[in-house]
């Protein structure tokens, strides 16, 4: 499982489409550039307390999509599955001509991107 600012992260680039402007706008200055509080309540003329609501309001609206359409759920089952799949070749192929297919397996894993 991924740590709590990634998911965010990840659930931002499924379901920021879904946000109001002002709240895509938020999240992304946060948790894609890396922005703290206070720097976004300065650029947006805002007070901090009034990011912070608007950054929490946001993510537990993206968590309530989360819990409707599971999209982030599915394509970390599909990964694991992934994964596990490489590794079963692995241990058929034998470690040189596993090196073989990577650029293949990397082809593959692109798809799930």
């Amino acid at each position: 499982m991924i740590d709590e600012f990634a998911r965010n992260g990840s659930l931002l680039e499924l379901y920021g489409g879904l946000l109001t402007e002002k709240q895509r706008e938020i999240l992304e200055l946060y948790y894609i550039e890396n922005w703290s509080l206070a720097e976004i309540a300065e650029y947006l003329k805002i007070s901090r307390q009034g990011v912070y609501d608007i950054l929490q309001r946001a993510i537990r609206q993206l968590n309530l999509y989360e819990e409707k359409l599971g999209l982030l759920r599915k394509n970390e089952q599909k990964m694991a599955q992934y994964n596990n799949i490489l590794t079963k070749m692995q241990e058929l192929l034998g470690e040189d001509n596993y090196k073989l297919l990577v650029p293949y397996f990397e082809e593959i894993k692109n798809l799930f991107d």
